[in-house]
Protein backbone atom coordinates (compact mmCIF):
# COMPACT_ATOMS: atom_id res chain seq x y z
CA UNK A 1 0.00 0.00 0.00
CA UNK A 2 1.43 3.27 -0.72
CA UNK A 3 0.68 5.37 2.41
CA UNK A 4 1.41 8.58 0.73
CA UNK A 5 -1.10 8.49 -1.69
CA UNK A 6 -3.85 7.87 1.43
CA UNK A 7 -2.22 10.69 3.15
CA UNK A 8 -2.83 12.87 -0.18
CA UNK A 9 -6.05 11.54 -0.20
CA UNK A 10 -7.24 12.76 3.04
CA UNK A 11 -5.28 16.02 3.19
CA UNK A 12 -7.06 16.78 -0.62
CA UNK A 13 -10.73 15.99 0.82
CA UNK A 14 -10.04 17.82 4.01
CA UNK A 15 -9.39 20.61 2.04
CA UNK A 16 -11.79 20.56 -0.02
CA UNK A 17 -14.56 19.71 2.83
CA UNK A 18 -13.82 22.86 4.39
CA UNK A 19 -13.42 25.39 1.44
CA UNK A 20 -17.07 23.88 0.50
CA UNK A 21 -18.04 24.46 4.15
CA UNK A 22 -18.73 20.95 4.71
CA UNK A 23 -18.70 19.72 8.49
CA UNK A 24 -16.78 16.75 8.75
CA UNK A 25 -14.89 14.82 11.39
CA UNK A 26 -11.70 14.03 10.33
CA UNK A 27 -9.79 10.88 11.51
CA UNK A 28 -6.54 11.47 13.32
CA UNK A 29 -3.24 10.98 11.73
CA UNK A 30 -0.27 9.83 14.30
CA UNK A 31 2.65 7.93 13.35
CA UNK A 32 1.35 4.30 12.60
CA UNK A 33 1.22 3.84 9.06
CA UNK A 34 -1.25 0.85 8.92
CA UNK A 35 -3.23 1.96 11.61
CA UNK A 36 -3.48 5.51 9.53
CA UNK A 37 -4.53 3.81 6.57
CA UNK A 38 -6.74 1.75 8.22
CA UNK A 39 -8.51 4.81 9.75
CA UNK A 40 -8.60 6.81 6.49
CA UNK A 41 -9.98 3.32 4.81
CA UNK A 42 -12.81 3.41 7.31
CA UNK A 43 -13.31 7.53 6.80
CA UNK A 44 -13.94 7.03 3.27
CA UNK A 45 -16.03 4.18 3.61
CA UNK A 46 -18.07 5.14 6.69
CA UNK A 47 -18.89 8.74 5.05
CA UNK A 48 -19.18 8.56 1.33
CA UNK A 49 -22.44 8.73 1.67
CA UNK A 50 -22.92 11.64 4.32
CA UNK A 51 -20.54 13.46 2.22
CA UNK A 52 -22.81 12.80 -1.01
CA UNK A 53 -25.60 13.92 0.74
CA UNK A 54 -23.58 17.43 1.39
CA UNK A 55 -22.78 17.45 -1.65
CA UNK A 56 -25.83 17.29 -3.07
CA UNK A 57 -26.93 20.21 -0.74
CA UNK A 58 -25.00 22.11 -1.18
CA UNK A 59 -25.00 22.09 -5.10
CA UNK A 60 -28.99 22.20 -5.12
CA UNK A 61 -27.77 25.68 -2.89
CA UNK A 62 -25.36 27.09 -5.59
CA UNK A 63 -28.16 25.97 -8.41
CA UNK A 64 -31.32 27.75 -6.41
CA UNK A 65 -28.89 30.80 -5.40
CA UNK A 66 -27.75 31.39 -9.71
CA UNK A 67 -31.42 30.73 -10.73
CA UNK A 68 -32.44 33.25 -8.16
CA UNK A 69 -29.79 35.92 -9.17
CA UNK A 70 -30.97 35.42 -12.91
CA UNK A 71 -34.41 35.59 -12.65
CA UNK A 72 -33.83 39.18 -10.42
CA UNK A 73 -31.97 40.88 -12.66
CA UNK A 74 -32.65 43.31 -14.37
CA UNK A 75 -29.87 43.26 -17.07
CA UNK A 76 -28.28 40.94 -19.21
CA UNK A 77 -25.27 41.22 -20.96
CA UNK A 78 -24.12 40.28 -24.14
CA UNK A 79 -20.64 40.72 -25.71
CA UNK A 80 -21.03 41.28 -29.48
CA UNK A 81 -19.07 39.58 -32.05
CA UNK A 82 -16.62 42.46 -32.72
CA UNK A 83 -16.25 42.54 -28.31
CA UNK A 84 -15.95 39.20 -28.38
CA UNK A 85 -12.99 39.34 -30.82
CA UNK A 86 -11.18 42.47 -28.95
CA UNK A 87 -11.94 40.60 -25.72
CA UNK A 88 -10.26 37.54 -26.89
CA UNK A 89 -7.24 39.21 -28.09
CA UNK A 90 -6.89 41.57 -24.71
CA UNK A 91 -6.89 38.52 -22.61
CA UNK A 92 -4.15 36.95 -24.84
CA UNK A 93 -1.87 39.76 -24.67
CA UNK A 94 -2.03 39.65 -21.02
CA UNK A 95 -1.83 36.00 -21.09
CA UNK A 96 1.40 36.40 -22.62
CA UNK A 97 2.24 39.50 -20.63
CA UNK A 98 1.87 37.06 -17.50
CA UNK A 99 3.75 34.25 -18.79
CA UNK A 100 6.88 36.70 -19.57
CA UNK A 101 7.39 38.49 -15.97
CA UNK A 102 9.90 37.71 -13.74
CA UNK A 103 8.77 39.53 -10.85
CA UNK A 104 5.71 37.99 -10.36
CA UNK A 105 5.69 34.39 -8.08
CA UNK A 106 4.51 31.44 -9.48
CA UNK A 107 1.77 30.60 -7.71
CA UNK A 108 0.25 34.07 -8.17
CA UNK A 109 1.13 33.96 -11.66
CA UNK A 110 -0.89 30.47 -12.17
CA UNK A 111 -3.51 32.12 -10.50
CA UNK A 112 -3.63 35.04 -12.55
CA UNK A 113 -3.46 33.06 -15.56
CA UNK A 114 -6.37 31.01 -14.29
CA UNK A 115 -8.53 34.08 -13.53
CA UNK A 116 -8.32 35.29 -17.67
CA UNK A 117 -8.46 32.07 -18.69
CA UNK A 118 -11.85 31.86 -17.35
CA UNK A 119 -13.07 35.35 -18.12
CA UNK A 120 -11.82 34.23 -21.94
CA UNK A 121 -14.80 31.61 -21.28
CA UNK A 122 -17.13 34.19 -20.03
CA UNK A 123 -17.01 36.76 -22.96
CA UNK A 124 -18.55 33.93 -25.31
CA UNK A 125 -21.72 33.89 -23.00
CA UNK A 126 -24.56 36.02 -22.14
CA UNK A 127 -24.18 37.30 -18.62
CA UNK A 128 -26.04 38.92 -15.83
CA UNK A 129 -23.53 40.30 -14.00
CA UNK A 130 -19.41 41.29 -15.20
CA UNK A 131 -18.12 41.02 -11.59
CA UNK A 132 -15.42 38.51 -12.72
CA UNK A 133 -14.52 41.19 -15.06
CA UNK A 134 -14.41 43.95 -12.69
CA UNK A 135 -12.51 41.94 -10.16
CA UNK A 136 -9.34 42.37 -12.28
CA UNK A 137 -9.47 46.27 -10.61
CA UNK A 138 -8.28 44.23 -7.58
CA UNK A 139 -5.81 42.81 -9.22
CA UNK A 140 -4.21 46.09 -10.51
CA UNK A 141 -3.59 46.51 -6.57
CA UNK A 142 -2.23 43.35 -6.04
CA UNK A 143 0.05 43.98 -9.00
CA UNK A 144 1.71 47.50 -8.27
CA UNK A 145 2.09 46.35 -4.88
CA UNK A 146 4.10 43.17 -6.33
CA UNK A 147 5.72 44.81 -8.74
CA UNK A 148 5.86 48.46 -8.30
CA UNK A 149 6.33 50.46 -11.71
CA UNK A 150 7.11 47.46 -13.64
CA UNK A 151 3.49 46.47 -13.29
CA UNK A 152 2.50 49.68 -16.13
CA UNK A 153 2.06 47.34 -18.88
CA UNK A 154 -0.07 44.83 -17.37
CA UNK A 155 -2.26 47.53 -15.89
CA UNK A 156 -2.33 49.48 -19.13
CA UNK A 157 -3.55 46.17 -20.77
CA UNK A 158 -6.31 45.27 -18.00
CA UNK A 159 -7.56 48.79 -18.42
CA UNK A 160 -8.29 48.48 -21.90
CA UNK A 161 -10.09 45.08 -21.15
CA UNK A 162 -12.02 47.00 -18.67
CA UNK A 163 -12.66 49.41 -21.53
CA UNK A 164 -14.36 47.11 -23.45
CA UNK A 165 -16.44 45.58 -20.72
CA UNK A 166 -17.29 48.88 -19.54
CA UNK A 167 -18.75 49.59 -23.28
CA UNK A 168 -20.66 46.78 -23.17
CA UNK A 169 -22.41 47.82 -19.32
CA UNK A 170 -22.75 50.99 -20.69
CA UNK A 171 -25.27 49.70 -23.71
CA UNK A 172 -27.00 47.59 -21.56
CA UNK A 173 -27.81 49.68 -19.14
CA UNK A 174 -28.69 52.05 -21.74
CA UNK A 175 -25.86 54.90 -20.38
CA UNK A 176 -24.88 57.17 -22.79
CA UNK A 177 -22.31 55.91 -25.52
CA UNK A 178 -18.72 57.60 -24.64
CA UNK A 179 -19.17 57.93 -20.84
CA UNK A 180 -15.60 58.03 -19.68
CA UNK A 181 -14.77 54.43 -17.07
CA UNK A 182 -14.83 56.24 -13.82
CA UNK A 183 -11.72 54.73 -12.59
CA UNK A 184 -8.40 56.57 -11.71
CA UNK A 185 -5.66 54.80 -12.26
Amino acid sequence: MNYKKYIEALGFFVAYSESKGLDLTFPDVDDKREQNIERIINFFQSTSLTFEKKYQQLSLERIKEEYARKLTSPVQYEFSEGEIIKIQKQITVLMSLVTTIKDLDDPYQKYLLKKLDQLQVLSYKALFELDQFWGLVGEVGILTGKMGSGSGPLIGKIKELLGTVWQVQLRAENLPPGTPLPLKW
